[in-house]
């Protein structure tokens, strides 16, 4: 496996509809400046991706996707310590992300990555869905 840093909006737009049910498409990838990304890749295809937005000292964490049948191998945590990482030799102060409050897996990885709950968005996703506002700071 092998990890890149380009932007590649058409293999991360399939693995965004592999994934989520609300995928964002190769169009949306490329309208947003100031992104970073990260993928790794298996036999000349992305399996997993990162898109964060660094501004000034901070960074939001916008998407880790990894296909199903790549899961379980630590890929999402390879790609967030590769962020976490490029943060930090850029001076980064903090990371801030948000997630719904019904994806307990997610929230128990950021949670152990050392994130945490920095406030909350009621009802953000929908009916008795928040959206938990986490930072780490650096």
């Amino acid at each position: 496996m092998v990890i890149d840093r380009r932007l590649h909006p058409e293999g991360f737009a399939e693995i965004e509809a592999a994934v989520f049910p609300s995928p964002w498409t190769a169009n949306a990838f490329l309208s947003e400046s100031n992104r970073r990304y990260f993928s790794i890749w298996d036999e000349g295809q992305p399996v997993a991706y990162l898109a964060a937005c660094a501004v000034l000292d901070e960074t939001e964490l916008w998407r880790i996707a990894v296909l199903p049948q790549f899961r379980r191998r630590g890929l999402a945590q390879f790609l967030l310590h590769a962020l976490i990482d490029s943060c930090k030799n850029e001076k980064g102060t903090v990371i801030f992300l948000e997630v719904s409050s019904r994806n307990t897996v997610a929230i128990r990885f950021y949670k152990k990555a050392g994130f945490l709950q920095d406030g909350c968005r009621s009802n953000y996703y929908g009916p008795g869905d928040d959206a938990l506002l986490m930072r780490l700071p650096i």
